[in-house]
């Protein structure tokens, strides 16, 4: 027996063709892989040269997150947390706050630490690999999302073993709560008009401007999505996760809508010589599917989503919707800062180990 409800499937193949869109016109028009935890990256990225590409690379992830959470804070602002139609039906966007406190601070500092950290090791997110890889036929693309769901599925089902995690009974004090969601609310605002001024900006050229809107339309649709097809709840997730009674399949319809999709248009995407608005598609090269940083990365990745029930993209959006959000997204940070730092720290070893070895050999 499982979860069935035929309008959650609806949602789920709406939300999925949303996403499908906006992936699709991202590589159609700019040749990128759309990939939520690098546009989180992007944010510690500060190069002030307007002209470099690595400052258009920061614009499109800018413009890209702020156009993902527009319509989720706006959706929550209007109608709450649910939308209820004329037949009485009611759609559920975000998870009430009992569900969210079910998982303790640490929990959520430790799902994010992990996600933002496998990731980084993995190369991507399930919006990297499983909305554009999986349906280019990569095969490291391919074993990430399996090794991601498998591991993920595993440790939801044993979550209440570590009582680490889990709530102890202690309830975020209602208006502490409530202060956090209209900071964050204004947050939301700030970001927004800080955009509109990059438009308005005299100093960028006319074709940043344009990245500018692009990006923000793209980020949109892919919020809309996650929003209408439910991946904003954590408790969604984990009736995904864990196969019981109750288990939800609209979640791999949502998946299945995006591959199949995805795989038909990036099919005709990619025979085309470049992109409409780029030299070449900037697609990564495909590393291999038994790459021991890859595994790693996908297991600790899946790790940290059964831990909270969320990514980085509806983890950007929740983060306005309630204050545990927050402290996620800032895990994620803290978890992609401590890769770097440890990466180049091997890297430099590495380097210099190799520099001794050819001083002695000379």
């Amino acid at each position: 027996m499982y979860y069935r409800n035929y309008y959650d499937f609806g949602w789920s193949v709406l939300g999925g063709s949303l996403i499908s869109v906006a992936t699709s016109l991202n590589l159609l028009y700019y040749g990128r892989q759309t990939n939520i935890s690098q546009n989180i990256n992007q944010f510690l990225r500060l190069n002030q040269d307007k002209f470099s590409t690595d400052y258009n690379h920061r614009l499109m992830s800018i413009s890209f997150i702020s156009g993902l959470i527009m319509i989720p804070v706006l959706i929550r602002q209007v109608f709450g947390r649910k939308i209820t139609f004329p037949n009485d039906y009611t759609l559920t966007i975000f998870d009430p706050d009992d569900i969210v406190y079910m998982i303790n601070t640490w929990g959520w500092i430790i799902g994010g630490l992990l996600v933002g950290y496998g990731a980084s090791i993995a190369r991507g997110d399930i919006s990297k690999h499983y909305m554009c890889g999986v349906p280019m036929l990569s095969k490291s693309s391919i074993m990430f999302t399996a090794l991601s769901i498998l591991s993920a599925g595993y440790f939801a089902l044993h979550k209440s073993s570590f009582l680490l995690l889990l709530n102890n009974g202690i309830i975020w004090n209602k208006e502490i709560s409530q202060m956090i969601h209209y900071a964050s609310f204004v947050c939301f605002l700030f970001t927004q008009v800080i955009l509109l001024f990059q438009i308005l900006n005299g100093e960028l050229r006319q074709n940043q401007k344009v990245l500018i809107l692009h990006q923000y339309l793209y980020g949109s649709l892919f919020g809309l999505g996650l929003a209408l097809s439910g991946m904003c709840r954590p408790s969604k997730v984990m009736n995904f996760l864990i196969w019981e009674e109750d288990w939800d399949p609209s979640l791999m319809v949502f998946l299945v809508t995006i591959v199949f999709l995805n795989f038909l248009t990036f099919m005709f995407i990619l025979k085309r010589d470049s992109p409409i608005n780029e030299y070449d598609f900037q697609v990564e090269e495909e590393i291999k599917f038994y790459d021991l940083r890859l595994i790693v990365g996908s297991v600790i990745f899946g790790v940290g989503w059964a831990i909270a029930g969320i990514t980085p993209a509806t983890a950007i959006i929740n983060m306005f919707i309630f204050a545990q959000g927050f402290i996620f997204v800032i895990s994620i940070f803290i978890g992609q800062i401590l890769y770097e730092k440890m990466h180049t720290h091997v890297q430099y070893n590495v380097e210099r180990n190799s520099l001794h070895e050819k001083l002695l050999h000379y």
